[in-house]
């Protein structure tokens, strides 16, 4: 059974992960988004997934 976690043991949990901050404005707001980059080779396997569906779908497959 998976349990949820508190935001503090996500941080502790991804503190060393390599992450990106930029700054945005939406209706006069400024808001910080920062993507935290937890497992790259997931990530490689869901672009690899994408790219796939998507060469699938353009050429009719």
């Amino acid at each position: 059974m998976r349990t949820k976690q508190s935001v503090s043991q996500l941080k502790e949990k991804y503190a060393d992960c390599p992450k990106v901050s930029a700054f945005c404005e939406t209706d006069g707001k400024k808001f910080c988004v920062t993507r935290h980059y937890g497992n790259g080779d997931g990530l490689a396997h869901a672009i690899f997934q994408l790219a796939v569906k998507r060469a699938d779908r353009e050429t009719g497959i």
